[in-house]
């Protein structure tokens, strides 16, 4: 077992709950976050580390409607930070975990595995394509060990409110629900199977260069979603929609994760109708 083991944005929403799974371990876990004073844009922010035995690349700007109008802060923090962090795997000989997006743009097939052509489509999914491309060099030029977790829709308690199954959940209470497309389907994954398998395979012995596709490998609409909150709300709540499109929008995905299954023998344990009956039933209200 590991015992040293690096987070960068471990304070963030995914970041908090992997932090709590090896909170069960005897891993000495450091947490490299911004609100901890940490810029990993800045290579001397990792100087003082010392020697680790894995790291895991969470922080990023992540919000895709705001890559649109701030663009060059996506891809600073999200490139620079990638760059420095693969610098230090490599100086210390450490396995690196890289979290990355959904890159498969408009899908030509469903479901979608880690072979089909990536088409980013907004300048978030390019700024970690970037990313996924200097990993790939980092274990070409130099053999550094690197998994890179391609996620799908990841929601649960504690996510920011501006996403789309937080939105809803943030209005229904006030007896009105005001969205702006009812058209993509989306594989929603919950947040504990992410930390999960980010947990699995920091144990796991990888020394190549690994993709794997983390979803449910299912999809479901945002129709889909309101019903069934409308099934648990205990008094009634509408809805409507302004038909706001945003530029390029995916309509459907769904993930082919048969690859993480066989390899890894994972899958998730969390449906959908048990995630959105935890948010409703804890009345959470989201104010980030």
């Amino acid at each position: 077992m590991y015992n040293r083991i690096v987070i960068t944005g471990g304070s963030g929403f995914l970041g908090s709950y992997l932090r709590n799974r090896f909170a069960k371990t005897d891993c000495q876990i450091i947490n490299l976050d911004k609100s901890e004073g940490y810029d990993i844009t800045k290579k001397q922010s990792f100087d003082a580390l010392g020697s680790f035995d894995c790291i895991i690349h969470l922080a990023a700007e992540t919000f895709v409607p705001e890559s649109w109008t701030r663009p060059y802060d996506f891809y600073n923090l999200n490139i620079n930070g990638t760059l420095n962090v693969l610098e230090v795997a490599k100086k210390h000989n450490a396995k690196t975990i890289l979290l990355s997006s959904y890159l498969y743009g408009e899908p030509d097939y469903l479901p979608i595995d880690e072979l089909h052509p990536l088409k980013p489509h907004n300048p978030y999914a390019h700024s970690k394509f970037l990313c996924e491309k200097l990993a790939q060099a980092y274990y070409t030029d130099f053999n550094t060990p690197i998994v890179i977790l391609r996620p799908f829709n990841i929601y649960g308690i504690g996510q920011n409110k501006h996403f789309i199954i937080p939105e809803i959940v943030n209005q229904l209470f006030t007896g009105k629900v005001k969205l702006k497309d009812p058209r993509p389907k989306r594989d929603f994954i919950h947040v504990i199977d992410v930390a999960e398998v980010i947990y699995n395979i920091a144990f796991t012995d990888i020394k190549g260069f690994e993709i794997f596709n983390i979803g449910s490998g299912k999809s479901h609409s945002i129709e889909d979603i309101i019903k069934y909150f409308k099934f648990l709300a205990k008094i009634p709540f509408e809805v409507s929609f302004t038909n706001e499109f945003r530029p390029n929008e995916v309509l459907d995905c769904v993930a082919d994760i048969s690859k993480i299954k066989t390899k890894l023998d994972w899958q998730p344990k969390i449906s959908l109708e048990s995630g959105l009956m935890e948010l409703y039933n804890n009345k959470i209200l989201y104010n980030e």
